[in-house]
């Protein structure tokens, strides 16, 4: 999470996070999480029993796609807000 976050980037888990939005010390990441947390946090499922792996995609709303931009500038991803 903390590397996500220090690259504002997305991240691969199962966890849902609710005990780290409220018990997590650094205020920054916190906000950063619970502003961005639908958008960049990628969840998936495995079976054991036949060694699938699948990615859970699909439910960001949205308000949080942008609109009218038919390419974006790595760089300005690298510097956008993290809050």
């Amino acid at each position: 999470l903390i590397s996500s976050y220090r690259r504002n980037a997305r991240f691969l888990d199962n966890d849902n996070y609710r005990d780290w939005l409220q018990q997590l010390r650094d205020e920054k990441i916190r906000s950063w999480l619970n502003t961005y947390q639908e958008l960049l946090h990628t969840r998936y499922f495995f079976d054991k029993g036949t060694g699938a792996f699948d990615l859970i995609e699909g439910n960001i709303p949205a308000h949080m796609l942008a609109t009218g931009r038919k390419s974006v500038d790595k760089r300005e991803l690298w510097t956008a807000s993290r809050h």
